[in-house]
């Protein structure tokens, strides 16, 4: 488990728990998966489905959801064990079905050993040891099941072969992530137009591969109903959020040179990974010299089919030539997703290609032993392919090893004194917000049940608007917020609206501070810093400040961590040196504030100072890179310097201190520090979930004198149902804050009321003056459809399989 990218971040190093970073690739699973896994997980042994998941960003569809990967057998195990132990034997059985199914596809047409080399090398290729932790593993490994069961209903075509396909490509659908689903199920109808076109020229019986080709046909699609439940609110999902940022990208041409160097630019990356061995590369001639020479591959396991489509693949992986490339944009999927996905057909492709040519080896060797007359050759030839299995078990292991870290079960998202006061105090529908330097990217903290509005998911565009009144330019991706503490607006009067109740700030706290300017954090140029290099920027303090440390905006080439470590000097105007602080180099990562906190506070008197920045290391490390801005002049109180001589813009930097927190933030918010690494900030007067809207007041700008929540109670709180009663002496509106979604019901004394959008984002319901009982119920048209839909075609496969032996039986009694 990735937990030790989450102790590197202050925090969780409050728990007191320590451990080196070993892989900083890994954030998606701390901040996304494993939060939402963690809440069905709770909410199943408690013993309710939970159709909604109030925690991501304002709530969200939960098990309706095909992305959760929870109709898997990972998850599965992850709710049958203890947390950290379910986790590992949920990547542990994802690689397990990858292996098997490329194993008994091999089967079909080669040798034990043969087939245990294809199996070994999809299993430990590097897409999946690299994305073991994503649901595109729970996908992929569905692959090679869906091409053996396509090959052997071609073989026998009937019921039970039909259904077994039905069942795994429903699998594969529900793995979690669609686009790789897809793409094997591209990969898919490529393998049976193969099959059918050389069955029906070698049988010159067309009709009869047309027969198959709808068996084939009746497998696949029966799938579709059959995921129904989460297929139907999945694609209502995506009518609803914004995607119109998602285009295909192509891995530069350069990087395939890492299929087989994969270590060629340090720490394999998440996305260029696709190595499958060397020896896998070096068996592929083996395999097509075979086929030229015997001219009898022209089956399944041809090589020029497996070579054809390899190629094909290197293509879209690699966006060239772009012509051919731009074709296939047109079709399904493929515009629609990053094409470094497709390294998983490619592990598959190359695994195929690997044992077949392993295969030739094998044959060719035991024909050569034959015919010297060699005794016990099949032993001399078992035991070599034993050594060279071993070895390729070691070099192909590589990868995974340096993608995965095995952490010490304590260390699975341990509580904190700052996150055991949250925990403490926040009430259901009131949620947090934290900087990414405190407590990494937002929507980690939903591991803990703490709800947060900047969640890593899918928004829609006026949510975003909404969101960015209480920080400013917040988003990283369009998935995901960035941002530290001079981005949030303290003093905004819609952390009321939006029910934020508590903000976590690394400490000390980096507050916006106008008259002080303690900040340059734009950037749109990396100044390039080699080992004896040094870049100082100049800034003018106006009054006297209490300073803890300098954050700076680095950037390392793509590269996990800096070649190189870091000296910041703090030095006076006469250049004496006031304070130092070393960062070693695995603590400084690309695009991200690397934060330097000196040993004990230093009070700088008001006038101009240099923080000086030197790289560390030997000559031929790899340079670091300090973001600057140069095109404008936004610091107008510095500027910086490149070895003494001045230079053009300054560099992006914070200076960590405080000249006494502004006053009308001390009146919003109270201030602690339970743990001591964690400033929190508790809004003082937060609603309680819910709120009061006066009856007659705009639906589009936040204003906090039209709201209260006098006369409002929470009567009954769950995923799924919450009830309200409340009294008011006029008619108003009651404003839950939470996200308006479709299947949300709102029932008023017992009738249903339409529901209106508040700020474009929360849903509103019209009160009458007086008592009211009101009850919100999460009902989607789209999972009750889909639940009927998927019950159909199981109960029509059942009785299909049903007849279908009965039938056999009668037969078999016959005869």
């Amino acid at each position: 488990a990735p937990m030790d990218l989450l102790l590197q971040y202050p925090g969780w190093q409050e728990s007191g728990l320590h451990l080196p970073l070993f892989n900083a690739q890994r954030s998606d699973i701390l901040d996304a998966l494993l939060p939402r896994w963690i809440f069905m997980k709770r909410a199943l042994l408690s013993g309710h489905l939970p159709l909604w998941n109030p925690l991501v960003a304002g709530g969200q569809p939960a098990f309706p959801l095909i992305f959760g990967s929870y109709l898997s057998p990972s998850f599965f195990l992850f709710c049958f064990f203890e947390d950290g132990l379910g986790f590992t034997l949920a990547l542990w059985v994802r690689l397990v079905i990858a292996g098997l199914g490329t194993y008994f596809l091999c089967r079909a047409r080669l040798g034990i050993l043969a087939s245990l080399f294809g199996g070994i090398t999809f299993m430990m290729c590097g897409f999946n040891t690299s994305w073991l932790m994503w649901p595109q593993v729970a996908t992929s490994a569905w692959i090679p099941w869906v091409l053996w069961a396509c090959l052997r209903l071609i073989e026998c075509p009937g019921i039970r072969r039909m259904v077994i396909l039905t069942v795994l490509v429903a699998f594969l659908l529900l793995g979690g992530f669609p686009a790789v689903a897809a793409y094997g199920l591209y990969m898919a109808a490529l393998f049976t137009s193969w099959v059918l076109v050389n069955r029906a020229i070698r049988d010159k019986s067309p009709f009869q591969s047309l027969k198959l080709s709808l068996w084939l046909a009746a497998g696949v699609f029966l799938a579709l109903p059959l995921i129904s439940l989460q297929l139907i609110p999945f694609l209502e999902y995506l009518g609803e959020v914004d995607l119109s940022w998602r285009r295909a990208w192509s891995i530069p041409l350069n990087k395939i040179l890492l299929l087989w160097h994969p270590f060629r630019e340090g720490l394999p990356h998440v996305e260029y990974a696709g190595y499958a061995g060397k020896l896998t590369i070096l068996f592929i001639p083996f395999a097509l010299w075979s086929a030229a020479k015997e001219k009898t591959w022209r089956g399944p396991f041809s090589p020029y089919f497996w070579l054809g489509t390899l190629i094909l693949t290197l293509m879209l992986i690699y966006g060239t030539p772009k012509p051919i490339v731009n074709c296939f944009y047109k079709l399904p999927v493929f515009d629609f997703n990053q094409n470094g996905r497709m390294l998983s057909l490619l592990g598959l492709e190359l695994a195929l290609l690997g044992a077949i040519g392993f295969q030739q080896l094998l044959d060719r060797s035991s024909t050569f032993l034959a015919r010297i007359a060699i005794k016990r050759s099949h032993l001399i030839i078992c035991g070599i392919s034993i050594v060279l299995l071993a070895i390729h078990i070691l070099d192909i292991a590589r990868v995974g090893r340096s993608q995965n870290a095995v952490v010490p079960s304590e260390t699975f998202y341990p509580l904190t004194p700052t996150i055991r006061l949250l925990k403490e105090r926040i009430l259901a529908g009131q949620s947090v917000l934290h900087t990414s330097s405190s407590f990494m990217v937002p929507g980690t903290l939903l591991a803990y049940g703490l709800p947060d509005w900047f969640a890593h998911t899918h928004h829609r565009k006026k949510e975003k608007t909404l969101l960015e009144n209480l920080v400013a330019y917040p988003w990283a991706t369009p998935t995901a917020a960035l941002f530290n503490a001079d981005q949030i607006k303290m003093n905004s009067p819609y952390f009321e609206a939006l029910a934020v109740r508590f903000v976590l700030l690394e400490s000390p706290p980096i507050l916006s501070q106008s008259e002080n300017d303690l900040s340059q954090s734009e950037n749109d140029t990396p100044q390039k810093l080699m080992p004896g290099e040094s870049l100082t920027q100049r800034f003018l303090l106006k009054e006297q400040v209490v300073a803890r440390g300098v954050q700076l905006l680095t950037a390392t080439y793509r590269q996990s961590t800096a070649g190189c470590a870091v000296r910041i000097s703090l030095l006076d105007s006469s250049g004496n040196k006031i304070a130092s602080k070393v960062l070693s180099k695995e603590l400084i990562r690309d695009n991200q504030w690397a934060t330097f906190s000196f040993d004990s506070e230093v009070r700088l008197e008001p006038g101009p100072y240099d923080l000086r920045v030197d790289a560390i290391g030997l000559p031929s490390a790899r340079p670091i890179a300090i973001w600057s801005l140069t095109k404008r002049d936004a610091y107008p109180q510095g500027y910086f310097l490149r070895d003494g001589k001045e230079q053009k813009g300054d560099l992006s930097f914070r200076l960590m201190g405080s000249s006494g927190t502004n006053q009308a933030v001390r009146e919003k918010w109270t201030i602690s520090k339970p743990g001591g690494k964690i400033t929190v900030f508790e809004n003082k007067d937060v609603p309680p979930g819910a709120y009061l809207l006066k009856a007659k007041t705009s639906f589009e700008r936040f204003n906090r004198r039209d709201i209260s929540w006098e006369g409002l109670h929470i009567l009954e709180i769950s995923n799924s149902v919450i009830r309200h009663q409340v009294t008011c002496k006029e008619p108003c509106w009651l404003v839950r804050t939470a996200r308006l979604w479709p299947g949300w019901k709102a029932l008023v004394n017992g009738q249903e009321r339409p529901i209106k959008p508040y700020l474009g984002v929360l849903p509103a319901v019209k009160l009458d003056r007086g008592e009211n009982q009101i009850e919100w119920r999460y009902e989607p048209e789209t999972w009750k459809w889909g639940c009927r839909i998927s019950f159909t075609t199981a109960l029509f496969l059942f009785i299909l399989l049903f007849v279908h032996n009965l039938v056999h039986r009668k037969r078999s009694r016959r005869a």
